[in-house]
This record gives structure tokens, C-alpha cells and sequence, in this order.
């Protein structure tokens, strides 16, 4: 028996069996491969061995390496090396495939001439949510194993099959059940005792790959950032055309020139800072109860959040009128998750069953978090203290324009932290804002906070006690900034139209117009602690039955009309500015650097990363993910130039255009805003 770190290899009957040790699951490293290529060739030289399983020790069969590992790695043997190696084998190659198998572990399992798939197994290629592709001939021998159809569609969509579609799609020649995939596989070899490569086998034909590709193609979104990679995939399937050698050897050209694409890397950095802000104490925690006193939209999202996870939800009330209130909105916004994806049927109704009313206060004696819309009552505080353990966090979901009126140091409790929702462009929120509300919260009760977040699947952002609120911050530079561009002669349609072309989810005026005037007023008041401050525009509009845009009868969007034109020029005129044509790159870099600033202010929070500023502008501004973050944005396009059009912005708006002490800093000392490494800053900040 051979043994290392990463692997071992046993022999059972004559068959080799190779045991990837399943550590972090498997990530295919060079490390790995290596080992993996170093041992396929002392079996077959061996000789001894009439066939070979490949499996793991644990969950995962193999995955693909960790985003956050910048530092470049050996070339060889690469992916395509091992599973060349692997189909060329003499003996034939079970796979066994456990988990979550995808990217470069699929790409490996489809190296070998069979595989075995357990129940609870899945199987998939979701690169090009990376703005990338797969490899190791990943594209030449799915086509030919489950047709080109299924192939283009979960290379470009990025669909997993679970354990019984990849069975009957021909991916995998056996299910079988959960920790069962060992055994099968020997069986399984006494009946097949020849290789199959899979590059063998008959390639799609070209009136069926033409009419395939054809079809994708032209659905194909240019705007998400993951269309240079999209022509790539579909350049690599159309390849199966020629031959499988030409067809690996074009996969490897475009594989190389999509690891440098600005896209890749934008989206390579988000995924990476949003695995490291889930980083919890345990791996997969487990919250059991939740307690929920008074209501609150943010408490009732991320009670029902809670719910769907699996964790039961005691809604403490006074009245039974209340708990039906809370319950519904609870249900509420279950479904919501539903409609997003976020939870499955199943699970919306599982977590309606987990919803329970008390009256007795005392039943928030067992409870792993617990949610307070209300700090009013000294009395609950103290109740809340004597019943539960000090390590429990009371987190407090409350208006940003509200938080700035509390006085903590009233409160008889050091583990209040606070939580905030403020992401007006999804209404599952992925990501939530905390703050401990004293310097005082315990590690513990911020371990805690940081558990439960992973538990509910929420991104948390997390923030000092003594600085503002990063969501509202970012969306108000947003809005702003556009309202500013209209002072100075756009539209709302060309605003719009301008930053949805830079890859925005949505234009801010159109978002207004969704939330409605109601809506946006509040949202406008807690952006900026003033509670009756709405758009001045916005009110204009609303006075003559208008909109920020014009909608035909299906809800499209429309250009406006000399009725909207009017309107806003006779709000320009009153506000005392003087119209000018503004093209859409002047549009575009202006609320793109007024983000930027804002981030880069942002940056004095000692407890605030970079990555944090990043994840938040995405979630809370519907700033392209493929991009990377506007911090990461003026990276790529140069700090210099950034600081550059502050100061040239600031000439004619010095309150709004500051320019941020971080930007200044990382232009003198030529460095880049995303770099950690700036003691020197942070103590002067």
C-alpha cells in the first residue's frame, strides 16, 4: 500500500484503488495532480493490477483549485495531462464520484472510461460563471458522451445535474446509493474489463452541433460579462468538428487567454472575497432556535432566512392579531425566496412549519440568536440578560437614519449588534450590514453573529461601532451622483441606459420607479439621515403623475416624452443649472468615480477590507460582479486617473467631490486600493 498526504493506493482483488485523502475536497492542485499522475504510472508500470478505482475518502470526489491562489503554478502536468494519462490507460479507470463535483473534478472524472455515481452526488461545469471554461478536454468528450445539446447547455448556463440526471443523461453508467460507490465499482468491473476512452466515441454531427450553437448563440447576454467566454466555449463544442486533438489543443489556446481576460479576474475576485466574508468558526454551524421579539421588515427576512435553513423560529408577541402579522410577513418572505431560487418548495413549507407564537417570555431561554426590532424597553434588555448565556448576540435590525439616535450606554448589555437589509435591488438579500453597537460585544457574541450568518446564507459585511453605515453610503454616492448629471443636462433615460451598458443591474432612477415614491422617500431619508428629504426631481415628477421614466403597455421602458423632457428641464431651470450634452462615457465616469470615492472613504473603518467595500457596492449599488468592485475597478484602470477626475469633479462641487485620504494615499505611495499591506494608513486614518 502506498501512502502520502494526499493520496493512497491499496489493492483489493487485483484492482488498484487510488483514495484521494478528501481534505478540503481535493482541490486539484499541482500537488495533487502530480501525485495523481505519479501514481497512475507506478500501477501500470507495476503491471500487477488488472483495473483501477479512483475515488475519495470523504464527501468529494475532487473540486477545482481555490480561487483566493494567485501565485502562478507549474504548468505540468496540467488537467489535460491527467486525463490524458488516465484515458490512455492500458487497464480499464473507474471513477467514483461523491459530493459536489465540479470544473476540474468533473473535467478528471470524465478521464477515465467509466464512473459510478452515489445519490447524493451532483455534477456540473459552472466556469463560465467565471467568465471561464473548462478544460482538460472537457469540451471535446462531454459532447461525445451525453450529446452536444446537454453538453452546450451546461457549459454555457453552468446547470448541475444531480446524482439521477447525470445517470440517465449517460454521464455516469451506475447509481448507486450513498457510500456505496466502492463497492459498486468493484462489482461493476468484474463485468467490463476493457477500457472505453471516451474520446472514441463518435462525435456529434455537424448538422447537430451547427443547429446547437446556432441557437445558444444568439441568446447569449453581452452585458453580464461572460460573453468573451460564452464565444469561447462555443468555439471549443464547434470543434468537435475537426478532431479531438485540435479540438484540446483550441481549448488550451482559449483556456490561456481567459485566465488574463479582465473579466475572469473581476469575477474570480468576488467569488474569493465572498468565500472569505463567509469564513465561520465551524464549517457548517448549526442554529437550532431563534427568538424574535416585536417586528421588523429586516427581522422578518432574516427570521424567515433562519426558518428555511432548518432552525425553528419562536415569535414572542403580545397579542395573537401581532403574531399573525409577523407570521404571514415571515411567509412572506419565504415565498420570495422561492421565487428567487434562494429555497425549494419543499423547504418554504418545512419553514412555515417551523414558525411558532409564545407569549412567554421565558421561551427565549434556549435560543442560539436572538432578533429584537425594538431597543425602547431597558426592562427586555435586562430580561433578555438574565436569561440567556452572555455568548448569545442580540442583534438588533433597525432604519440606518435611526441607528445614529441610540445611546448605548443606557443599555444594561454589552452584546447588542446591529443588522442591516439596505439592499433595495434584491429582495432575498444575500448580504447583510453588522455592527456591534459597543466596543464592548464579546468575541464570542461576534463568533456567534458570524455562524449564524453562514447558517443562513447571507454574506455578512462587518463594520466598526463608531463609523456610518456602508450600504447606504454607496447607494447615496450613486444617487446622487445621477441626480447631480441631471442638474447638469441628462435624463433619467439616458442615466439609466448609460450605467446598464457599464454592466449595472439596474439604472438608480429606474430603481426609484419600481420602489415607488413612498418608497424611494424613505429610502432617500435614511440615506441621508434626514427623514423628510425626498428627490426634489422626484417630487416635481410625482406631482404631475410622472415617472423618472416612460413605460409602454407591456412595462418596457420607452424614451422619454416632451412631457418628461419638459418637466425636468423646468426643474434644472429652478435648481439654477444649465443644460449641456453629456455622452455616455461622461455619465458613466462620473457616477463610476463617485463610487469609487465613497469607497475609498469608506477605508478609514479599520474594520473594513477592501473586499468588504467591494462585495457591498455589488449587493447594494447593482454594481457589475464582473467587474470586480469599484475599488477593484480603479485598480484596473489606474488610482491616478481615478484621483484625477475627483479633482477635476470637485472644481465645480467641492462638498460632494472630497477626495477620499485612502486615494490620495495609494497615489502617492504607489500602490493599489486593494493591497492590505498600509499600516502607515491606517494609523493616520
Amino acid at each position: 500500500m502506498m501512502t502520502n498526504t494526499l493520496l493512497s493506493i491499496k489493492n483489493v482483488r487485483g484492482t488498484a484503488v487510488i483514495v484521494l485523502s478528501g481534505e478540503d475536497g481535493n482541490p486539484l492542485t499541482f500537488d495533487l495532480r502530480k501525485a495523481l499522475v505519479a501514481a497512475f504510472d507506478k500501477i501500470f508500470a507495476d503491471g500487477k493490477a488488472k483495473a483501477v478505482v479512483l475515488m475519495s475518502a470523504q464527501n468529494t470526489l475532487a473540486r477545482a483549485p481555490d480561487l483566493s491562489n494567485d501565485r502562478p503554478l507549474p504548468l505540468e502536468p496540467s488537467l489535460s495531462t491527467l486525463t490524458r494519462r488516465m484515458e490512455n490507460a492500458e487497464i480499464p479507470i473507474v471513477a467514483v464520484i461523491t459530493g459536489e463535483v465540479l470544473g476540474a473534478g468533473a473535467s478528471m472524472a470524465l478521464g477515465a472510461h467509466y464512473r459510478v455515481i452515489e445519490q447524493q452526488a451532483s455534477i456540473g461545469f459552472p466556469e463560465v460563471d467565471l467568465a471561464h471554461m473548462p478544460q482538460g478536454g472537457a469540451t471535446q468528450r462531454l459532447p461525445r458522451l451525453v450529446g452536444i445539446k446537454l453538453a452546450t447547455q451546461m457549459m454555457l448556463s453552468g446547470r448541475i445535474l444531480n446524482a439521477k440526471q447525470a445517470h440517465h443523461m449517460k454521464f455516469a453508467d451506475l447509481l448507486v446509493e450513498t457510500g456505496k460507490g466502492e463497492e459498486a465499482a468493484l462489482k461493476f468491473l468484474k463485468e467490463h474489463k476493457k477500457p472505453r476512452p471516451t474520446r472514441l466515441l463518435p462525435a456529434p454531427c455537424k448538422d447537430d452541433v451547427n443547429h446547437v450553437l446556432s441557437t445558444w448563440q444568439s441568446s447569449i447576454d453581452v452585458s453580464d460579462g461572460r460573453k468573451m467566454a460564452r464565444d469561447a466555449i462555443w468555439q471549443a463544442l464547434q470543434a468537435n468538428l475537426r478532431g479531438f486533438s485540435q479540438g484540446v489543443a483550441l481549448e488550451e489556446r482559449l483556456a490561456r487567454d481567459l485566465e488574463t481576460s479582465t473579466e475572469h479576474n473581476g469575477l474570480k475576485k468576488v467569488a474569493a472575497a465572498e468565500n472569505t466574508l463567509f469564513a465561520t468558526s465551524v464549517p457548517n454551524p448549526q442554529i437550532k432556535k431563534i427568538a424574535l421579539i416585536g417586528h421588523h421588515p429586516a427581522a422578518n427576512e432574516i427570521a424567515a432566512a433562519a426558518a428555511g435553513a432548518g432552525a425553528a423560529v419562536t415569535i414572542l408577541h403580545q397579542t395573537e392579531e401581532k403574531a399573525g402579522y409577523v407570521v404571514q410577513q415571515i411567509g412572506d418572505s419565504l415565498h420570495r425566496h422561492e421565487t428567487a431560487k434562494k429555497l425549494t418548495p419543499s423547504q418554504v413549507t418545512a419553514g412555515k412549519l417551523r414558525l411558532s407564537a409564545s407569549a412567554k417570555f421565558s421561551d427565549i431561554e434556549h435560543a442560539d440568536v436572538i432578533l429584537l426590532s425594538s431597543v425602547s424597553s431597558p426592562r427586555i434588555l435586562k430580561a433578555i440578560g438574565a436569561l440567556t448565556p452572555d455568548h448569545i448576540p442580540i442583534v438588533v435590525p433597525m432604519d440606518y437614519y435611526r441607528l445614529n439616535d441610540l445611546d448605548v450606554t443606557q443599555m444594561e448589555t454589552s452584546r447588542l449588534i446591529w443588522c442591516g437589509t439596505g439592499h433595495f435591488a434584491d429582495e432575498t438579500h444575500d448580504l447583510i450590514e453588522i455592527r456591534p453597537l459597543s466596543d464592548h460585544v464579546s468575541a464570542d457574541s461576534q463568533a456567534r453573529m458570524k455562524d449564524f450568518c453562514r447558517f443562513i446564507q447571507k454574506i455578512p459585511i462587518w463594520g466598526g461601532p463608531k463609523t456610518a453605515p456602508v450600504l447606504p453610503r454607496l447607494t447615496a454616492a450613486l444617487w446622487q451622483a445621477a441626480e447631480h448629471l441631471i442638474r447638469q443636462g441628462a435624463s433619467p433615460y439616458q442615466v439609466d441606459k448609460a450605467l446598464e451598458a457599464y454592466g449595472f443591474t439596474e439604472g438608480p432612477f429606474s430603481v426609484q420607479d419600481r420602489l415607488g415614491y413612498k418608497r424611494a422617500r424613505a429610502y432617500w431619508a435614511a440615506i441621508s439621515h434626514n427623514e423628510s428629504r425626498p428627490t426634489n426631481l422626484f417630487a416635481r415628477l410625482m406631482a404631475g403623475g410622472l415617472n423618472f421614466h416612460c413605460y409602454d403597455d407591456k412595462g418596457a421602458r420607452v424614451p422619454p416624452t416632451t412631457l418628461h423632457n419638459d418637466a425636468v428641464a423646468h426643474w434644472r431651470v429652478e435648481t439654477t443649472r444649465t443644460s449641456g450634452e453629456l455622452d455616455e462615457t461622461a455619465i458613466t465616469d462620473y457616477c463610476i468615480t463617485a463610487l469609487q470615492n465613497v469607497a475609498c472613504h469608506l477605508l478609514s473603518d479599520p474594520e473594513l477590507t477592501p473586499e468588504a467595500v467591494d462585495i457591498a457596492a455589488i449587493h447594494a449599488t447593482g454594481f457589475p460582479r464582473w467587474r470586480g468592485g469599484p475599488l477593484f475597478a480603479a485598480d484596473t484602470s489606474g488610482v491616478g486617473k481615478v484621483l484625477m477626475k475627483v479633482w477635476s469633479y470637485a472644481a465645480h462641487d467641492r462638498r460632494f467631490w472630497r477626495a477620499a485620504p485612502k486615494l490620495e494615499y495609494c497615489v502617492s505611495h504607489i500602490c493599489n486600493l486593494t493591497e492590505q499591506s498600509e499600516p502607515q494608513f491606517k494609523q493616520s486614518a
